[in-house]
């Protein structure tokens, strides 16, 4: 025989193995990481995830050292004559057997803390049992791989017990060591991969998710076939080991390597959450379907919700969403359609669970055809879940819950209602989930745009005076915490008109309940503008009446006249009146004389716009409402001054004040908005001087109102915040109030007028940004500080998106006003906040 081992040379296997597992080990690991840093969630198995690879770096290169320098193994029958007696590869051998255990242990730990907060709150016998065993597991790789480590780290003389065997005493075996690693290595490994199968089995999934999931197992299983298979190389005599006794050093070491990077692999795509969370949102819940609906059972631990909600509280320690094991989108839909909200939501009915895809348009064919919403366009993937929830023996609410599979922020949205109406803004819902917001609305505790419902029937008004709202907050963060697995981070409200008082209601009443409130054109001092709006009817009369003023006249006439009074106090003639403060409007100008016998108005209609333009008060002078803006006539006639009974306010006396539904409009006077005000019906008034409670915890206000609002005057948000400020000079810092120019109620108009304030054409083209949007801007206050000090307002060509931009403008921090500076009025930079 020659002086040392000349036989085949098997280490390029092992350098190929070595350095493909460790490069793939390596970019799944970073990316990983990469990810969850970014995300801010890293956890226990992430950290002991990098400490394993890092460790199994090191061991590659203990291992590699000795075959790249001599390429050969490490006994020194395989290494030349002159360096048989050097410490290099002694070393290298020493620490290639520290590193291992230390590695394998480490590994498998982070697989085990994986289990550990899968199985954190076990609901079925199947997981509690998995959860004990992965326990006692963790209690093995502790005991033996930190026994295992220190053992070949400080055995007597175990370089030379290993190479010369020529050590007496009680120094450990080391082949028989060997072969004890070996079977501890096997006995872990099986299982890591056993844990899992019984809570597995009990979601009675055959479906592909679960294949997907097995892919996994199989890896498990190959790692540890790994392991067996070095037990038999070391420990059963065989033809290779007769003929050469150092046979399996560079096999065994392959083997070694494969064993260690399959589970650093394995470890990795474990921990991403999809393939976990399919398999595992099944544990406590399954599904069974009709053609109509979809029933959940559950266990009597809890809901489905529960499991949901401790998956998505391992987010934190584990899992990162990825695609490499189950697609989004089908998880997404699993846990939509299996979650079970009537658990949560005490004495609610299910009316609707659905998934629907991006694109899909919704046929609302159970919507009230008074709401005039018969469909709605749907831009992300999203869970909608619809109860009715009782608020008393006479009442319940309908509402709905748009929860989308990209949650962004952590963010939560309520939405108002318009009028004095029941109806959920479909329309915000989906402006609210396009932009990541799990997003609320519920029907104001009635259906429909009348006020018929409230007759005798105090508990609705209740409702809609706030409680309907709360309640479904209240309902949407319970439902929210249970299907993603927490809490909201930041709470926000977007309402106006009717819900613009619904947010500061909720500001005055519940400052708990949000964090941003955007109120816009808010009815507040509610029932004199109920009274305000009832007086117009009783002065204009009916198109029969001797001097009705025609619908055409105001449109044309009337409106062209405010215009030419009111439009150039700006500086620029544009159809929009830019401060509305200097505008008071003379209708004498249209009366009939010699001079003007024809286009002109009689003295009695002048009387009535004289009547129309000024502030209401009570006979003795006392104010009851602001006056109407100028320049609201082109919208106005459709409602105020339209010769019919204002209807919101018709109700509103009828239903509410009188429960008299003969009450005749055109007896409207004084005394009857007195007493709507006296009784103030759940205080529905919403007037208040101060907000103490939502400042004191940092709440957000932000309201804006149209110049040329054809419902609510502007001039009342401006006497509301102006109340407010009286009381508070530092009411900035957290209400801030902004005048749109060239805007009618909440949407449309001349001017640009486009703030992203709603769903549909208000949010159509505008980009999500503190600046050009209200709700972003309501986003970078609360979560940033950034304080809006400004709105840029878009005006679409024929307010159309899709034609283009005609211009925009930026609207002042009230009370600051736009003046025109020179040159293009269409350019912001024309314009300045003084």
């Amino acid at each position: 025989m020659s002086d040392y081992y000349q036989g085949p040379n098997n280490s390029a296997k092992l350098k190929a193995v070595t350095l493909t597992l460790l490069a793939s080990a390596t970019i799944l690991v970073i990316w990983r990481i990469s990810w969850r840093l970014s995300k801010r969630v890293i956890g226990l198995p992430d950290y002991l995830l990098m400490l394993g690879l890092s460790l199994s770096i090191c061991l590659a290169g203990f291992n590699l050292d000795p075959y790249f320098r001599w390429g050969y193994g490490y006994h020194k029958d395989d290494l030349p004559p002159d360096i048989q007696k050097a410490l290099t590869p002694k070393i290298c051998f020493w620490l290639n057997q520290v590193f291992f255990k230390a590695t394998a242990g480490v590994i498998k730990l982070s697989i085990c803390t994986i289990y550990m907060n899968i199985f954190s709150k076990p609901v079925l016998l199947s997981t509690r049992i998995a959860r004990y065993a992965n326990f006692a597991l963790m209690g093995i790789i502790i005991a033996y791989y930190t026994g295992g480590t220190l053992v070949s780290t400080f055995q007597c003389n175990p370089i030379r017990k290993a190479w010369q065997g020529d050590l007496d005493g009680t120094c450990i075996d080391n082949t028989k060591f060997r072969v004890a690693n070996a079977y501890i290595n096997s006995f872990t490994s099986v299982l890591l991969v056993l844990i899992p199968f019984p809570a597995l089995l009990s979601t009675g999934h055959r479906s592909k998710e679960i294949w997907q999931f097995l892919f996994l197992i199989a890896l498990g299983l190959a790692h540890t076939a790994c392991a067996v298979v070095r037990v038999v190389m070391i420990y059963v005599p065989n033809e290779g080991a007769a003929t050469d006794p150092h046979w399996y050093n560079t096999t065994p070491n392959t083997l070694a390597m494969a064993e260690i990077f399959t589970a650093v692999i394995v470890s990795t795509i474990m921990t991403m959450r999809p393939c976990f969370q399919v398999v595992f949102s099944g544990i406590a819940t399954t599904v069974t379907s009709t053609s109509r609906t979809r029933r959940t059972k559950v266990d009597s631990s809890g809901v489905l919700a529960s499991t949901a909600s401790q998956i998505r509280r391992s987010d934190r320690q584990g899992f990162m969403s990825t695609v490499v094991c189950h697609d989004d989108y089908r998880e997404f839909r699993h846990r939509c359609l299996a979650f079970n909200p009537t658990r949560l939501i005490n004495n609610s009915t299910l009316t609707r669970q659905e998934f629907v895809s991006a694109g899909t348009t919704l046929q609302l064919s159970d919507n009230v055809p008074t709401c005039n919403r018969a469909s709605q366009a749907v831009t992300v993937d999203l869970c909608r879940i619809a109860l009715q929830i009782p608020t008393s023996k006479r009442s319940s609410i309908s509402f709905e819950l748009w929860l989308p599979s990209d949650w962004k922020g952590s963010r939560y949205l309520a939405t108002g209602n318009g009028g004095i109406d029941g109806c959920i803004k479909y329309e915000d819902l989906a402006y609210g989930t396009t932009n990541g917001f799990a997003t609320m609305g519920t029907n104001n505790g009635h259906n429909g745009t009348t006020g018929i419902t409230m007759l005798n029937n105090p508990e609705i008004i209740k409702d809609f005076s706030y409680r309907a709202l709360h309640t479904g907050t209240r309902s949407a963060k319970k439902l929210i915490k249970a299907f993603y697995g927490k809490k909201p981070a930041h709470n926000y409200y977007l309402g106006c008109s009717l819900g613009g008082r619904m947010g500061i209601k909720a500001a005055e009443k519940y400052p708990k309940d949000y964090d941003g409130i955007v109120a816009g054109c808010p009815a507040v001092d509610f029932n004199n503008l109920q009274g305000q709006r009832a007086m117009f009817y009783p002065i204009t009369r009916s198109a029969d009446s001797p001097n009705y003023i025609p619908i055409d006249t105001w449109k044309g006439l009337i409106h062209d006249e405010v215009l030419r009074q009111c439009d150039k106090i700006d500086g620029v003639e544009d159809g929009i009146i830019e401060v509305p403060d200097k505008c008071f409007f003379n209708p004498k100008t249209l009366q009939c004389s010699p001079r003007r016998p024809k286009n002109c108005l009689n003295a009695a209609q002048v009387a009535q716009l004289q009547k129309i333009y000024a502030p209401y008060t009570y006979p003795n002078g006392k104010l009851i409402f602001p006056r109407m803006n100028p320049g609201n006539e082109l919208q106005a006639v459709s409602k105020l001054i339209s010769g019919t009974p204002f209807s919101y306010s018709e109700d509103w006396f009828r239903y509410v004040v009188y429960n008299d539904p003969s009450w005749d409009a055109s007896t409207y006077n004084t005394n009857d908005v007195r007493k709507a005000d006296e009784l103030n019906p759940f205080d529905i008034r919403t007037y208040p001087q101060e907000l103490p409670k939502f400042k004191k915890r940092g709440g957000k206000l932000l309201s804006y109102h149209g110049g040329q609002d054809n419902q609510i005057t502007q001039f009342n948000t401006q006497r509301f915040w102006n109340r407010m400020y009286s009381a508070d000079n530092d009411l900035q810092d957290y209400y801030r109030y902004f005048r749109m120019s060239g805007m009618f109620h909440c949407n449309s108009g001349p001017g640009a007028w486009a703030v992203g304030q709603g769903g549909g054409a208000p949010a159509a083209g505008i980009p999500f940004d503190p600046q050009h949007n209200v709700l972003a801007a309501m986003v970078a206050w609360v979560e940033k500080g950034q304080a809006p000090a400004s709105l840029t307002g878009t005006k679409f060509i024929n307010d159309t998106a899709t034609n283009g931009i005609d211009f925009q403008r930026k609207h002042c921090l009230y009370p600051k006003t736009q003046a025109y500076i020179g040159g293009n009025p269409k350019k912001t930079s024309s314009w300045q906040c003084r």
